[in-house]
C-alpha cells in the first residue's frame, strides 16, 4: 500500500513541477533571480529525481531475487540523486559564471540587463 501511495504522491507533486520548469515557468520571485535556461536545467534535475524515486518501488516489485532487488533499490536511486545534484551544481556554477561575465561587460554604476528585470 505504501508503495502505491509513494508512486502516486511523487508523481502528483514532482512530475507537474518538473514539466512546468521544463517549459520555463517558475514563481515570479524566482524568475527575477535566475535566467530562463537555469530554470529549465533545474526542471531536468527534478525529472531525474522523479525517475530515481520511481525506480525503487518498481525494482522491489520486479521478479528479481530479494537480494538483488535490495541491492539495486539502494544503489540505483542513489546514483540518480547524485546525478541530479551534479546537474543542479552545474546549473548554479554556470549561472554564476554568466552573472560574472555580465558584470565585467557592463560599465560601472549601471545595472546590467540581467538584474534590471
Amino acid at each position: 500500500m505504501f508503495t502505491w501511495l509513494w508512486c502516486i504522491g511523487l508523481s502528483a507533486l514532482a512530475l507537474p513541477c518538473a514539466v512546468l520548469m521544463l517549459k520555463g515557468w517558475a514563481p515570479r520571485r524566482y524568475r527575477h533571480r535566475t535566467v530562463p535556461w537555469a530554470i529549465q536545467v533545474r526542471g531536468v534535475a527534478m525529472l531525474v529525481l522523479w525517475a530515481g524515486g520511481m525506480l525503487t518501488p518498481l525494482i522491489r516489485h520486479s521478479e528479481l531475487e530479494p537480494e538483488d532487488a535490495s541491492f539495486l533499490s539502494s544503489v540505483v536511486p542513489s546514483g540518480f540523486t547524485l546525478f541530479a545534484l551534479g546537474i543542479l551544481c552545474g546549473s548554479h556554477l554556470a549561472e554564476g559564471f554568466h552573472r560574472r561575465g555580465l558584470r565585467t561587460r557592463s560599465p560601472q554604476g549601471t545595472p546590467d540587463s540581467h538584474t534590471a528585470l
